[in-house]
């Protein structure tokens, strides 16, 4: 089978279904789908995902969002401990 995106050939095993709106934000079968690799499935995901939290932090009132810079600081210090 081929994934739908990158249009490599991968064992069915390998392919995952993916929804146009993903399950967790209550997306259906008939919203849409397609047979990803895992690569691109992750790609998809993220996107969708940074595009819900980005509009979400717009909303926040600042003292929150003064909250997740912390947290922001928090990752930073992980992500470039070896860089």
């Amino acid at each position: 089978m081929k994934c739908d995106k990158c249009n490599q050939e991968f064992e069915e095993k390998d392919l995952q279904l993916s929804h146009d709106i993903p399950k967790y934000l209550g997306g259906t079968d008939n919203d849409g789908r397609h047979w990803l690799c895992k690569i691109c499935h992750d790609a998809y995901e993220y996107e969708v995902l940074k595009l819900v939290l980005m509009n979400w932090i717009k909303n926040l009132p600042t003292s929150e969002k003064n909250k997740l810079k912390i947290y922001a600081e928090i990752v930073k210090k992980y992500f470039f401990k070896n860089g």
